[in-house]
């Protein structure tokens, strides 16, 4: 969007020289360029009133010629002032809306400070600038003529999801507007004689509404979840540390969704707009960069193609030291030494690549994710993914995924197991202080938020672990659907040893259960157990879920037997052995 401002003299006769000849009379004629009197995000309609302001040759204001509350109306303004004949000015204008009390001038009126104290998506915060400096080394001689254009200051950052991705999340939990946090890249002060930006500051704007149009991007529409206005320079630059939540709300219950982004280029009067699925499935989305008001310029989020950028990872003392995501990607094809340890030395983030499972067939094997975070990454693998893959005897501790998306497709005999940990566990698989965080995990049969099933004769220890803000789907299928669990799809008979679950907890999770036979129930924590013979012993102590069952239908949901008032499991496919919940036995069913 661009303001246009044509400098013409309204002077035709000796008459209008004031003085003795040395002062002109000169009107400037503000006009909006391609104004648009629809009321829409960033159309310029929502600038009423211009400010004027005038420097003399050493970059003082003339206080006498500055003019505060100039008119728009239409997309025109018109300012009425004197030069002095023989002397350099430097001009500035600002227009914005008069209701917006987040910019104040400097006490010179040399700068403009910017508030970001305020809620997010304020359209009112659309503003315009530019400075003319046609006079400020040859002085007025005569009468004169200029255009000024003025544009944006300000990167506009927006993020937009998909209708039928905010959809599903009203269903579950109702969105009302969303909020920013930005780090670093942001500046609070404006240069009003040479328009560069300064005085770096941290954004934090509150819970704002959501913008009630749609948020057009390369003719694809999408539905608004945040738009921001932000002070920038000229060049293309980076925003570091960028939070945007979702705000969002069950029963009474906060239950909102940050998308967390480390890096994002923007530039002045350029519109940088994050779309796709971002809250139902955050690892589904591209970075468009576009300027409304200047040409396009499109730039897409890399993604990495982990099969061939595979490094192998430092070995010392029993220990794989991990460090970048290339190491990490090595295990897809090599399989490390039985006992040892993979130990992740940093957090870092995958950019949206894509894993084969890693791991599988290994053999008492620890993950030690050493308190790191691993970002945005999806597993795909045919009948069966999850990032670890099938493993014997594996122990994962202190780690956390963020936004992963495991998808397992069907393989010739249909099955497709998918979780966000293992997919299957022989021996004895403990998984302790680990959060998945954010999955989308979608397979036909034993899905689970962390695993898919634990196998005849293992058994599972797990403790202190949380699964949050999951989708977990079982997808429509020929073969069997059924088994899915908040946190573990199905756990077999055999083992000679407990099944154990303290101080876990499945939170703000949909599960898109559906169930083709009596015995593949789906439950919030367990999908089911089998249940074949006395030894078989499950004991839940000190877990909570908040999961919100969607696609079972009556049908199926009749045949399931669950157990605990929450609906921890599912069912027990034969009715033996002992389930306890918090040291109380509880009745069997089937």
């Amino acid at each position: 969007m661009l303001v246009m401002v044509l400098m013409t003299t309204a002077c035709t006769s000796e008459d209008e020289l004031i003085a003795n000849g040395d002062e002109l009379n000169v009107t400037f004629t503000a006009v909006l360029d391609q104004y648009i009197d629809s009321r829409a995000i960033s159309d310029g309609s929502m600038v009423d009133k211009l400010i004027f302001i005038a420097y003399d040759e050493n970059g003082n204001e003339i206080a006498g010629l500055r003019q505060e509350n100039v008119p728009v109306s239409g997309g025109h303004a018109t300012v009425n002032t004197r030069v002095v004949k023989g002397h350099r000015y430097t001009f500035a204008f600002w227009a914005q809306n008069s209701n917006c009390t987040a910019y104040s001038f400097g006490a010179d009126y040399k700068s403009l400070n910017v508030d970001y104290n305020g809620h997010a998506n304020d359209e009112l915060r659309d503003a315009f600038y530019a400075v003319n400096t046609d006079f400020a080394v040859d002085p007025v001689t005569e009468p004169f003529e200029r255009d000024v254009t003025l544009h944006r200051p300000f990167a506009q950052l927006n993020f937009g999801t998909t209708t039928e991705d905010l959809e599903t999340a009203n269903a579950y939990a109702p969105a009302t507007g969303s909020r920013i946090i930005i780090t670093d890249g942001v500046f609070s002060t404006l240069n009003l004689l040479n328009g560069v930006a300064s005085n770096p500051v941290p954004v934090e704007l509150t819970a704002g509404a959501f913008p009630s149009e749609k948020l057009t991007v390369e003719g694809e529409q999408y539905e608004y979840l945040s738009m921001n206005y932000l002070l920038v320079n000229n060049d293309r630059s980076d925003i570091t540390g960028i939070t945007m939540t979702t705000i969002m709300n069950r029963e009474g219950k906060d239950a909102s969704y940050p998308l967390e982004l480390e890096t994002l280029p923007v530039q002045r009067n350029f519109r940088t707009n994050i779309v796709g699925r971002l809250i139902t499935k955050a690892v589904d989305f591209k970075l468009v960069i576009d300027a409304s008001f200047i040409d396009d310029i499109i730039y897409y989020g890399d993604e990495v193609n982990w099969n061939y950028q595979a490094t192998e990872p430092t070995y010392s003392d029993g220990t794989y030291l991990i460090n970048t995501p290339m190491e990490l990607a090595w295990f897809q094809d090599n399989a490390p030494i039985e006992g040892s340890t993979i130990k992740l030395m940093a957090s870092f983030n995958m950019n949206h690549g894509t894993l084969k499972p890693l791991l599988c067939g290994a053999r008492n094997i620890t993950i030690d994710g050493n308190g790191n975070i691993i970002h945005e990454f999806s597993i795909n693998g045919e009948g069966s993914a999850a990032m670890f893959g099938n493993a014997e005897g594996l122990t994962i501790k202190d780690l956390t995924l963020d936004r992963v998306a495991v998808t397992a497709a069907p393989d010739a005999q249909g099955n497709a197991v998918a979780a966000a940990l293992v997919a299957t566990a022989s021996g004895t698989l403990t998984i302790e202080n680990v959060i998945v965080n954010y999955p989308v995990i979608k397979g036909t049969c034993m899905v689970g938020g962390m695993v898919g099933q634990v196998a005849a004769g293992a058994n599972i220890v797990a403790n202190g672990s949380k699964v949050a803000n999951a989708i977990i789907e079982n997808t429509d299928a020929a073969s069997r659907q059924g088994l899915a669990g908040g946190m573990v799809g199905y756990i077999a008979s055999g083992a000679t040893a407990e099944q154990v679950f303290t101080s876990c907890e499945v939170y703000n999770t949909v599960l898109k259960a559906r169930m083709s036979e009596p015995l593949l129930a789906s439950g919030k924590l367990i999908g089911a157990i089998q249940g074949s013979s006395d030894g078989d012993i499950v004991c839940i102590g000190g877990t909570t879920v908040m999961v919100n069952f969607q696609g079972l239908d009556e049908a199926a949901a009749a045949q399931q037997s669950p157990y605990g008032a929450d609906q921890l499991i599912g069912g027990n496919q034969q009715g033996h052995g002992h389930i306890y919940i918090n040291n109380v036995e509880q009745p069997l069913n089937n």
